[in-house]
């Protein structure tokens, strides 16, 4: 698959999981609901329905990343009673984030949908850090759902508003014509068009 076509399938899945997640965590506010539970309900369903079911296995660290979204996910449906179980899944959420880094680096297998997945579960855990934190009266809820919401706020806005471009590379000319073309400008067809580089 080309890179582009790659590029634009992770995009367009990322607009889904963000279409879903956003009214889920919404729905929750408004039912007065944790703003974490039906999100938590929604994120394997969109892993299984959306994202590749036989390319999710295939890396280390992919596999890594989708453990550590479950604790996140187990956290946010069952949160024990015991600040100390809630805080030691906290701490391997955060320290299983370092490995999966490290495991894609080291045994060079960084993936467009393992990003993905990094990507998805980090903004997750940072909805169930957030609810944890309204649990706890440390934040006031308008600030966790701020916080847990960001990333599908942000996501979500910039595919919708700037597209992204795929990098087009001119076709290589024969020998002859790339004399008589050196000196005269490029036709629009032939001119490269390059991605904004903050999306």
């Amino acid at each position: 698959m080309p890179a582009c076509t790659s590029a634009s399938v992770i995009n367009l899945q990322r607009r889904l999981i963000c279409a879903v997640m956003l009214p889920a965590i919404v729905l929750g506010h408004t039912l007065g609901y944790s703003l974490d539970l039906l999100p938590a309900a929604a994120l394997p369903l969109l892993i299984v329905t959306i994202l590749p079911a036989r390319k999710l296995f295939s890396t280390v660290p992919n596999c890594v990343t989708i453990l550590r979204t479950l604790l996140a996910i187990l956290n946010a449906l069952w949160p024990t009673g015991s600040p100390a179980l809630r805080c030691g899944c906290g701490i391997a959420f955060v320290a299983l984030d370092f490995v999966d880094g490290a495991l894609a680096r080291r045994l060079k297998q960084a993936t467009p949908l393992g990003g993905l997945l990094d990507e998805e579960a980090d903004a997750f855990g940072t909805l169930v850090a957030s609810t944890e934190l309204m649990r706890l009266s440390l934040a006031p809820r308008w600030l966790a759902m701020h916080q847990g919401s960001a990333h599908y706020l942000v996501r979500h806005g910039s595919s919708n508003c700037l597209p992204r471009r795929c990098h087009v590379t001119p076709p290589h000319p024969q020998p002859a014509l790339r004399l008589l073309t050196s000196c005269a400008p490029l036709p629009v067809h032939h001119r490269r068009v390059v991605a904004l580089p903050w999306l």
